[in-house]
């Protein structure tokens, strides 16, 4: 039997922790899904040159919708020349207005000698990491073959000493803190998504999921100036084809550039030139290209670079920390720190004043993220992408006020999360989010309801594994909601839900019948529109509506249900048209 899983819809708006950070803006880049649909605010189409913000304003789990543009590229927001142009153009082509990174300056501030609460970052879908990073979910599982869903997440850190720090300085590890749209993955766990598109397969664009390219944990509001860089056109390697140019297309800028926008229709302009951060000296002008951005703004005009590590914390320098992207000419150099070779994953400071080079020193270096390498024999042919970047200086998502992300409670077990809702228990049941009618301490669907997840899914023509959860409490009385719902479906199918009153792993259509017959159909459903047939479709049903209805008057207190989704699957692989879920089992409670 699988674990116990439960997601709740009624994760809430707001968090309990007394945080400031813990909202969250985001860019996706020209590749994935979600690029021209609309937004959740006002139908504006989504571009890469946007700042995005969760539907919600804050995280929370799926279903969710589109995300909301909090800045737009254009107009009053970033002020980017080709962005009215780019507003509405397909996934997949490039269109001159990627945002590869972006800070409002606030990030840390910068810590009093000690190192901040924690690193949030993100990475693409081709990252491998490194394997057996401490506990799931990480960079590690979610990136899997299985799940393919690390590159709409973001990490965090599980506690890193003051920088800069070498190469396994640590153990690589890493937990997924925030996900792409808010469901449970193939690993089996939730925590609150952004409204993104998942499941994100390795592969040229236009790409099956998106793929977070910058990150910061402040809304916009009363926030400007805005700090970000844009694309460089050099060839990725990875990829073979060229980047998008947005730098030079929106100004004489280069991707090494970061650039500051103050809003109200006025036009970027160069807040810290490439060359002041160690970039474009190997190559020449947009060689490098800046990929994340965590930047600590001292209020003095201009830009002041950092000469040795923490000399911001008197205020006189600007703490400036990046990342460059896979094919930059700088990596591979020697850093001005440990003089070792610069790879992509590396959290770099500007050169250290009488360094061992001219080059960025390594402030954190990639592996102590749980990040592959190649210097370290990483399992790729590349570097891991360190994609977004951003720092706390307060836990973001601590409901328990215990001085640590709740992420990290439940991974080392510090907090007990049996639901496996990305909350710990206590928070479930003091924020109403579960019941505990018995003062346990234990969410009663936890005790009382206890869902257990069986058989064997088939895989589908898009290559995933639909997996079915269940959402709430399968109650008689119908105090609390109960539904079932399916995730990892190929988009724009027709399927539905049926039941019984006993298990069984029957052959049928190239995988299992894994309820017993006779079957209880219910209605047809629709599985969501997509721009392709990919795996971004879900299924969710009403099962506590159907308990109250009658309909079933085998429906009562105490029955044991047996559940399971079929969907139609023209390319199914194995012939059949068909696809299945893997199977829910649980016990009406009364």
């Amino acid at each position: 039997m699988k674990s116990v899983r439960h997601l709740s819809l009624l994760a809430a708006l707001s968090l309990a922790a007394p945080a400031a950070e813990a909202q969250g803006t985001f860019s996706i880049d020209y590749g994935g899904p979600t690029i021209a649909l609309p937004d959740s605010f006002g139908g504006v189409q989504i571009t890469e040159g946007d700042l995005l913000v969760a539907p919600a304003m804050l995280p929370t789990l799926g279903p969710l919708p589109q995300p909301g543009i909090a800045i737009s590229g254009g107009g009053a927001g970033l002020g980017l020349l080709m962005h009215a142009g780019c507003v509405g153009h397909p996934p997949g082509v490039a269109c001159g207005v990627e945002v590869d990174a972006h800070s409002f300056g606030q990030d840390g501030p910068a810590w009093q000698g000690l190192p901040p609460a924690s690193w949030w970052f993100s990475v693409d879908e081709f990252a491998t990491s490194w394997p057996a990073i401490a506990v799931p979910p990480n960079t590690d599982t979610e990136g899997s073959l299985m799940a393919m869903e690390a590159s709409a997440d973001l990490f965090v850190d599980l506690g890193l000493p003051a920088g800069p720090l070498p190469p396994f300085a640590v153990p690589p590890a890493n937990v997924g803190a925030i996900d792409g749209n808010g469901f449970r993955s193939a690993t089996l766990f939730a925590y609150p998504g952004l409204g993104l598109l998942e499941w994100n397969p390795p592969g040229l664009p236009p790409d099956l999921g998106d793929n977070v390219d910058s990150f910061d944990l402040h809304l916009p509001a009363a926030l400007p100036p805005t700090y970000f860089s844009l694309d460089s056109p050099f060839l990725d390697p990875l990829l073979g084809l060229l980047n998008g140019a947005s730098a030079a297309l929106n100004g004489p800028f280069v991707g090494g550039d970061v650039l500051m926008s103050p809003g109200g229709g006025l036009g970027p302009v160069v807040y810290a030139p490439a060359m002041a951060l160690g970039l474009d000296i190997l190559g020449g002008p947009d060689s490098d290209d800046l990929d994340a951005l965590a930047l600590w703004e001292n209020g003095i005009v201009g830009f002041q670079p950092s000469m040795t590590p923490y000399d911001w914390i008197g205020g006189g320098t600007d703490m400036l920390l990046f990342s460059v992207r896979r094919g930059s000419a700088v990596i591979g150099s020697l850093d001005s720190f440990f003089g070792i070779p610069i790879e992509e994953g590396d959290i770099l400071t500007t050169p250290v004043a009488g360094g061992l080079s001219s080059f960025p020193g390594i402030f954190i270096a990639a592996e102590n993220l749980g990040l592959a390498t190649m210097r370290s024999g990483g399992p790729g042919s590349f570097g891991d992408d360190l994609d977004a970047l951003a720092l706390a200086n307060q836990y973001v998502f601590d409901c328990n006020v215990n001085g640590q992300e709740d992420a990290i409670d439940i991974v080392t077990g510090t907090s007990l999360d049996c639901n496996l809702n990305g909350y710990p228990d206590f928070c479930d049941i003091r924020d109403n989010r579960s019941a505990d009618l018995d003062g346990n301490g234990v969410p009663d669907e936890c005790e009382h309801s206890v869902m257990t997840y069986y058989c064997t899914a088939k895989v589908n023509s898009g290559g995933c594994t639909p997996i079915i959860a269940a959402l709430g409490t399968p109650s008689a009385t119908g105090t609390v909601y109960f539904e079932l719902c399916a995730v990892n479906v190929i988009t724009n199918k027709n399927g539905m839900l049926f039941y019984g009153y006993s298990s069984a792993a029957i052959p049928f259509h190239g995988a299992w019948l894994c309820v017993q017959p006779p079957l209880r159909r219910t209605t047809v459903l629709q599985s969501g529109w997509g721009p392709w047939a990919d795996c971004s479709g879900s299924y969710t049903y009403d099962f506590g509506a159907r308990i109250q209805s009658g309909v079933d008057p085998a429906l009562v207190a105490g029955v044991p249900i047996y559940a399971q989704y079929w969907h139609r699957d023209p390319a199914d692989p194995a012939g059949f048209g068909t696809g299945l879920s893997d199977a829910a089992a649980f016990v009406i409670t009364p």
